[in-house]
Formats: C-alpha cells, structure tokens, sequence
C-alpha cells in the first residue's frame, strides 16, 4: 500500500500539510509494532477458529469454516455442511426452487466465504478443501440466486442513491449477487447459460462490476450512507465489503473497494472508543442488546484489528466466537493502512478537537422513485473529542421529518434517520453513555429532528422540536450507576464518571430563568416534561476542573434568558471562548452559535485536523503526529508517508 504515487500527484502531500495544519499528538506507534500487530491478526484467526471448533453450540457456519481453516477433520465437515445446506433448501440445491435459495440469502454471505476460501481452484490456501460435492452445490445456489437477483434493467447507476427498503440490507444484495456471479461465470457448466432477461452471465458481470466501482466512487465523491455507524445492522456491510475485497477478480474493482473500506474504517479509527463508533449515529436498533455495549457489531468487527486479543479471544470469547462477521475480519486479506491502524490503536490526543462529518440527507423525487440528493443539504455529525469523551449532535433541518411527503421537497428517508444515536460516550467503557430522546407522553421518540440539538464543543442544547411535537419533553438516558453519584449546584446536575464532569440543567421555556428540576424514572431516566423547555448539557475534564467547587464555578458562567419564546443561552466552553446560542423555541429555524447558523450545504464531508475530505474530490487526507495518507478514489491511489 505504500507504492503508488505518480510524480504528477505528489503535490498532494503538499496540500496535506496546508490543510490538516493542527495535526494533532497521537501516541505513536512504530511500524514494526504496527507489523506485529497484523502478523498477530494472522495467528489470533488461528486461536478463534479453535475456540469456534471446540464450542458446545457452535453454528454449522463457524463449526465448518474452523475445520476447514484447521484441516481438522474435513471430511466430516463437509458432509455436516452438505447435510445442512440440503436442509436449509428441502431437497438438492440442483432441485430447489428460486424461493427457497431466497429464504437462505443471509446465509449465503458465509457460503459465499466458504467456496472463495476452500475452493481447490479459487484459493491455493494452506488450508482443508471444500469437497467438489459440496461446492458444485454451492454453485446450483448460486447461479439460481443471481439469476434471480440479477436484473439488467435495473442496474442502473442512479439506483446507488435510491432509499427503496432497508440500505444495508440492499447493498449486501448487491454484493451478493456480484460475487455469485463470479463464483459461477467460469465454470463450464454455467458459461454458456442465460438469465431471465436472455443477458449471458459474462454480460451481468460487466455490468455488476462498472455498477460497484461508480457505488465506491459516488460515496467517497459525496458522502457515505448515513446510517453506516449503526449496530447491528449496518456494521454487517463491513463484513459484505470484505468478501469483495477478497473474492473479485477484478483488479480495478478490488482497489476502490480497498479504498471504500480504508474511507469507512478512516472515520471509524479517529471517533472510536474500545471499537464503539462515538460519534452521531443513526438507523440504530434500540430493540438489540449490541447498543453502546460490549456486543456493539463495530467493537467486534474491528476487534481482530485493533483489539486486545486477550479480550476478544479470552476473557469474552463465548460473546464473539459464535458471530462469523468476527471470522471473516480475523481472515480477510485486507489490510489497515499504518496511519489508520495507528490512530486506531494510540490513545486519543491530549488537544481536544472538533470533528464535523457530513452525509447526504435530502430526498428527492424522480420519476415515481425516491433518492438521496448527494448535491443537496447534509446531515451533520457534530463531535468534540476528548481522552475521555466524545460529546456528539445531529445538526440538521429542523423542518425535515421521516419518511417522504408529497408536499415537501426537504425530507428524510426513514430507514437511514430514524432511531437517532448522540450525546456523550464515555471512554472508560464501551457501555458508558448519556444519550438524549423525545418524551412525547408515555412514548420516547427517537426519530430524527424529534429533538432539536445545538453544540459548541462542550456545550450542547436540546430542544423538542414544536413543530412535530407540540408537548414533547427532553428526556436524557444514561448509563446505569450514573444518577448514583449526582450533586446539585445552582439548578445543576452534577455527574462524575471516568475522569468527566457532566453538568445538566433544564430552563423554563417561560423565562430561561426558572429551572426545570426534571423526574427520574427507570433509575437511569432524567425526564424534563414539567416545564418541557430546552435542556442543557456541559461538559469539562477532571484534571481541568480541579474539584466540584471548581466545576460548579464553571457552569456558574453558563445562563438563558427566554423572551417570547426566543431563547438566548449565554456560554462559556472549556477554551474559554463564549458560545452564544440563539434559538426560536416555537419555530423550525436551525438555532445559530455566536451569530451564525451551521452551513448544510457543506464543502467538507469530513473536517477536523486529522481527517478531511473536499465533497465532490473523492480525496481523502488523513493525518496523525507521525504520519500521514492520501487517498484519491478517482485516480485509484493510497498513498501514505
């Protein structure tokens, strides 16, 4: 990855150092400690396909896969995973229909690994081999798939922005379908063979793969999808993107998708905390467990790079070993660039700093069929991050809403930006978090824009959004444990956890100066619906702020005032800089910080000091102390120095 720029490009490490000026001090790493790292990812796979081997309840999927990887006992393995496939199917995969190889699609993404990597003829590993039983199988399931997945008409580029059913689960299909395709397009049986559409195979092939390379190039053009950081639905894409990256054959096609992953795990490496995203985070599962905790899909995704080995494969073994998305990070041939790995693996920089990630949020209409507008507004991801925290908002159209109305061109697609994730994300451990919601009732409502929110580094205001929810309340959810150790000063509740001082207050939407006191319910609910005013939270380090006495001054110096139904916080943030923020309690405009309105319309999707991205340029600089990157998807470059 270190090869690779053409002397007519090296002026962009030039334009790296005039852009990231305020690189900041990341713990660096050298790059043999970097090497021993990845050669450990090597063995630790070794040790997980053990541990999935020796399970009382391990699947077929991770059972079978570990013998092989092993070559331990494969012949049993391979008839144990015929047996199950036929059963999955209800007869032989040459007789099964095209509804039953679509009932077993989820499953298909670990067939799919299984073929590529035991194949005799696809992969010369040091491993086990499929059983060419098993795998002509394999193959019957596959072509049927893509022939029935595969529709040319329909491949068409401007579907990359369509918001048509769940995004993740789309581009899964997609991906799906390409590599069932080239599993199949060589083999003598399927060579000559035609879809549905009376297209060869080889025609299909062609036009999945120029579909996928423009998918690579639009979304590190204009913006990832929205929802990208969420658990656990969206964090299975990575392990999708993997397989690509593995199993293509197309060169061409295998650089972008390098490049996709190295732009996903780059915004992923400088807002992550123990592997959880800290950052905003949308279409979030609040129904999973995998929420904020130590089963968070990315925390186990990313864990075979950046982990503890000791953890994932000791300690918490029996919560990853049975996930085969952790197999396939532990076994893929991709590899972290040194600066991303690095900036993953150090501590976060002692300068706290502000990061500003943009995704496409605008819907628009065409011809019947609903698309994201990647030139249009976009929806933001405010943080400011800390050693010990990252505090984080969705900053966006207060008047857009879920879902699409006729009557409204500014609109969001409900799958992407509902089930809001912000707030605060402790770094003393992956489950510590304050996060706010609407209280509408009995019901919270996690939609987007439910709440209106406003930051300025440490300071953040939330406010129910009165045009959707005329008796909404802001409601705070926090981890457990937290309200134990609360104190009160001036209308203040005080919280310490993790070396982190939390300062939350509520305001009498009547005249600012009235606190609202708030009720507690569930024990770890702070609900401000008497008053149902804005909400404040303030934020400060304990090696700042000294003591108690020394915070309570601090957030002495923060005060609203509300004058028919405008509301001015007067701020001071941990830099001593005033935050002034203005807001219309009863209206949709965006509230403005110190006299101005954050831009939607942006020209940075990323823009902090260490990763920042010109939207529309499709590159990427990214920078820690030591060492930097460029990546430009356009001319196909990783370049690091």
């Amino acid at each position: 990855m270190k090869d690779i720029i053409s002397d007519n490009r090296k002026n962009l490490v030039i334009l790296l150092s005039l852009l990231l000026p305020a690189a900041l001090s990341i713990a660096g790493l050298s790059g043999s400690s970097l090497e021993t790292k990845r050669k450990m990812r090597q063995i630790n796979a070794r040790r997980l396909c053990m541990t999935g081997l020796a399970g009382e309840n391990t699947p077929i999927s991770i059972k079978g896969f570990s013998s092989l990887f092993l070559n331990n006992d494969a012949l049993n393995a391979n008839e144990d995973m015929l047996s199950y496939l036929q059963g999955e199917l209800g007869s032989a995969a040459k007789d099964a229909d095209e509804k039953s190889v679509q009932d077993i699609e989820e499953d298909l993404d670990w067939w799919l690994r299984l073929y590529f990597e035991f194949h005799p003829d696809k992969n010369q590993g040091k491993h086990a081999q499929l059983s060419s039983t098993l795998a002509k199988e394999l193959e019957s399931v596959f072509f049927t798939y893509a022939s029935v997945m595969s529709n040319s008409e329909e491949v068409q580029g401007e579907l990359i922005w369509a918001v048509e059913g769940n995004k993740s689960k789309t581009i899964k299909r997609w991906i799906r379908t390409y590599l069932c395709i080239e599993a199949v397009r060589n083999e003598q049986k399927f060579k000559a063979a035609e879809f549905s559409d009376g297209k060869t195979i080889e025609y299909h092939y062609a036009l999945w793969t120029e579909f996928l390379e423009l998918f690579v190039l639009e979304h590190c053009k204009f913006g990832l999808f929205p929802e990208i950081f969420s658990s656990p639905d969206q964090a299975s894409i990575l392990i999708s993107l993997f397989n690509l990256y593995d199993f293509t054959k197309d060169s061409d096609l295998k650089r972008k998708v390098d490049i996709l992953i190295t732009f996903i795990l780059a915004d992923w490496s400088h807002l992550h905390y123990n592997g959880v995203y800290a950052g905003a985070r949308t279409g979030m599962n609040f129904e999973s467990s995998d929420i904020y905790s130590q089963s968070d899909k990315w925390r186990y995704y990313t864990a075979p790079f950046v982990g503890s080995s000791n953890e994932w494969l000791e300690t918490e073994k029996d919560v990853y070993a049975n996930d085969f998305g952790i197999y396939v990070s532990a076994t893929t041939n991709y590899q972290l660039p040194d600066v991303v790995l690095a900036t993953a693996l150090g501590k976060k920089p002692r300068k706290s700093f502000v990061s500003i990630s943009a995704y496409p949020a605008n819907i628009i209409e065409k011809q019947g069929r609903e698309y994201l507008d990647k030139d249009g507004k976009k929806f933001l991801s405010y943080s400011y991050v800390t050693n010990y925290y990252c505090q984080s908002s969705v900053i966006a159209s207060p008047e857009a809403v879920s879902g699409f109305e006729d009557d409204k061109k500014m609109n969001i697609a409900s799958d992407a930006f509902e089930n809001i994730m912000s707030g605060l994300t402790f770094q003393s451990s992956p489950g510590s978090i304050i996060y706010p919601v609407l209280r509408n009732g009995e019901n919270e409502i996690r939609e987007y824009n439910s709440l209106v929110s406003v930051q300025n580094k440490n300071i953040t205001l939330y406010m129910p959004n009165r045009s959707r929810y005329p008796e909404g309340a802001v409601e705070l959810i926090m981890s457990s444990g937290l309200s134990s150790n609360m104190r009160l000063s001036s209308g203040w509740k005080i919280f310490k956890t993790g070396g982190v001082w939390v300062g939350i207050k509520g305001f009498s939407p009547q005249d600012g100066q009235t606190t609202d006191e708030g009720r507690w319910a569930n024990g770890n609910r702070l609900i401000f619906d008497k008053e149902k005013g804005p909400v404040a939270m303030v934020t400060g380090l304990s090696y700042k702020y000294k003591d108690f006495e020394a915070f309570s001054a601090y957030l002495e110096k923060q005060f609203a005032s509300i004058e028919d139904g405008n509301l001015t916080f007067y701020g001071v943030n941990t830099d001593k800089e005033p935050a002034k923020i203005q807001a219309d309690l009863q209206d949709s405009e965006r509230p403005s910080v110190n006299g101005e309105k954050p831009s939607l319309q942006r020209e940075y999707l990323y823009d902090c000091p260490l990763i920042r991205s010109k939207e529309g340029s499709g590159i990427l600089f990214f920078s820690n102390e030591s060492k930097s990157m460029v990546i430009d998807v356009v001319k196909d470059i990783i370049s690091e120095s």
